[in-house]
């Protein structure tokens, strides 16, 4: 299932003040973050992720691992 997040003030301030070195990355970080429904966060950028809180996951690995 496909979850479009908004993105509030309060998500913007936390990923500028975040470690992000990539701010469409934090926004997408912080976005999720807030929402409780968010299992995984699939991107091709992975690296980007490395202290994520959240699951992340390629595209590819997360089609293998639900086609399980």
């Amino acid at each position: 299932m496909v979850i479009i997040l908004k993105v509030d003030q309060q998500t913007v301030k936390d990923a500028i003040a975040s470690g992000f070195q990539d701010f469409e990355d934090s926004i997408q970080y912080y976005c999720a973050l807030d929402n409780k429904k968010i299992d995984v966060l699939i991107t091709r950028n992975t690296k980007d992720y490395k202290n994520s809180e959240i699951p992340v996951m390629t595209p590819s690995d997360y089609l293998k691992m639900v086609s399980i």
